[in-house]
């Protein structure tokens, strides 16, 4: 699915950036551990990161927020470590918007990234951040309605044309 022009005008440059890159995260769309697409920025040409490591599914479903019944989904810029660690990380998006229980759980998890050698020299040696989405859902977690989730991880599908 590709955003559309109209929504892709009201988005912040990082979401515009990885918006194609991720495919969005659609309502209907179950998020998995391997799901943390992420890029270097700002870079001219499209850097997609290696993940040496990342939260595990279990994890995720650990710090998934008491009592939330959606499914989330935080987006992150962050600066990279010698060893590829993430630091000096700030939120640039996230859905259910205003709900920062996503926000808390996300950062219980950001310890656990870690980039791959070469993509943590890449990152070190041009002096790049790295942009990534992370996804927050529980056991039973519902998946996102279009009145809790806002671009630029969800995009109203317009209606099929008539024939």
């Amino acid at each position: 699915m590709e955003l559309n022009e109209c929504a892709s005008r009201s988005l912040p440059w990082s979401a515009r950036f990885l918006a194609p890159l991720t495919g969005l995260v659609l309502a209907s769309s179950p998020a998995l551990a391997e799901d943390f697409v992420g890029s270097l920025v700002p870079r001219s040409t499209l850097y997609v990161v290696t993940w040496q490591k990342t939260p595990t599914p279990d994890d995720i479903k650990r710090v998934f927020p008491r009592g939330a019944t959606y499914r989330g989904i935080t987006m992150w810029q962050c600066a990279v470590s010698d060893d590829g660690r993430l630091h000096d990380c700030d939120l640039k998006a996230e859905a259910p918007k205003g709900d920062t229980r996503y926000e808390a759980a996300s950062r219980k998890l950001l310890p656990m990234f870690q980039l791959n050698q070469d993509s943590t020299h890449v990152a070190r040696t041009e002096h790049l951040s790295v942009l990534f989405r992370m996804p927050i859902y529980g056991a039973n977690s519902k998946p996102l309605d279009d009145q809790r989730c806002d671009p630029p991880f969800c995009v109203p599908v317009p209606p099929p044309p008539k024939p």
